[in-house]
């Protein structure tokens, strides 16, 4: 539904407002087109700069389910940035937008705190810091993300990382667990 309203739109009528680009951001990204995220997280900045809408911290979009979009425009897109850094494989440049990210974040904004600290371990994922990237998918699997479906995201991306150490129980009954299944079943 939302997809097809903001394809209804006309490019300029998304592009001077950072909150619409910033949801063409996510769009792209779930689609898996790179090209259209950069293009999209820059429309976002201009709008920014050019201040033809809000974006500062402490904004909130009205109407959206609380958690699904973070209050915070500016931060929401240094996480896409480190995000598409993360998709393309720099594992550097990812580490470095999150630690931007992090050091500008009040302390209560806890969804792009989660965000930034998944980033990062999937930064050491992508370094080959298998242990390092499982004790931090461990830490947040614990800290019962914001939505169910980051709370799965985040412990199937540690059963990947528990595989390639080889560790195959200990990811089939780190998922189990995450689903509730009981221990005699897995």
């Amino acid at each position: 539904m939302v997809i097809r309203w903001l394809a209804s739109l006309f490019g300029e009528q998304v592009r001077v407002l950072p909150w619409l680009c910033a949801l063409r951001v996510l769009q792209a990204i779930l689609a898996g087109q790179l090209a259209e995220v950069e293009r999209w997280l820059d429309a976002a900045d201009a709008a920014l700069a050019s201040g033809s809408a809000a974006g500062t911290a402490g904004e909130r979009a009205t109407g959206w389910e609380a958690g699904w979009l973070p209050a915070d425009l500016r931060g929401t897109l240094m996480w896409r940035r480190a995000d598409l850094a993360r998709l393309r494989g720099d594992a550097d440049a990812t580490i470095r937008l999150v630690r931007q990210l992090l050091a500008r974040l009040p302390a209560g904004e806890s969804v792009l705190r989660f965000n930034a600290e998944w980033n990062l371990a999937r930064a050491s994922w992508l370094n080959g810091e298998l242990g390092e990237a499982e004790h931090a998918l461990s830490g947040l699997a614990a800290a019962r993300p914001p939505g169910e479906a980051l709370g799965l995201g985040v412990c199937w991306e540690r059963g990947q990382v528990l595989r390639a150490q080889g560790r195959l129980g200990a990811a089939v009954f780190g998922l189990a667990r995450r689903l509730g299944l009981p221990n005699h079943l897995v």
